[in-house]
């Protein structure tokens, strides 16, 4: 029943997130990209060792098809970091995507505001640069 109620919360997440933009830039090459994050949980906090749902958006608002790596991650109010998930993307021209992973947070994470972060990163061999990034909290107890 937890699954199907995590399933739900994302897929509302998804809709909720439609039109939100929780952060976009363009790089020098026309690179365009609108990343919108959020978090789906059964209560205002988590406690460690629950799952949470994150989710969210990817829109290329250029009109070149693009690739792109989705990296999520996590960092707890004394520092823990985490890469929750990473994921490649390929976008044609004005298309859109949702995304959506289940994390179960950590037994060992500390109490306090939890931040998630997605990043989308160009597919560059040399080292890519930042496209879009997005950033939301959970409080965990």
């Amino acid at each position: 029943m937890h699954a199907r109620t995590l399933a739900v919360g994302l897929l509302s997440l998804a809709v909720l997130l439609a039109d939100h933009r929780a952060a976009s830039a363009q790089s020098t090459d026309s690179s365009c990209a609108i990343l919108s994050i959020g978090i789906v949980t059964n209560a205002a906090t988590v406690f460690p060792g629950s799952t949470i749902g994150i989710g969210g958006r990817v829109r290329n608002c250029s009109s070149k098809k693009a690739r792109w790596t989705l990296v999520v991650s996590g960092t707890s109010s004394c520092g823990q970091k985490a890469e929750v998930a990473r994921s490649r993307l390929v976008l044609g021209p004005a298309e859109n995507t949702t995304w959506a992973i289940s994390y179960p947070m950590p037994a060992v994470t500390c109490s306090g505001i939890w931040e998630a972060t997605a990043q989308l990163d160009d597919d560059r061999e040399n080292g890519g640069s930042a496209i879009a990034t997005g950033m939301t909290t959970v409080i965990v107890e």
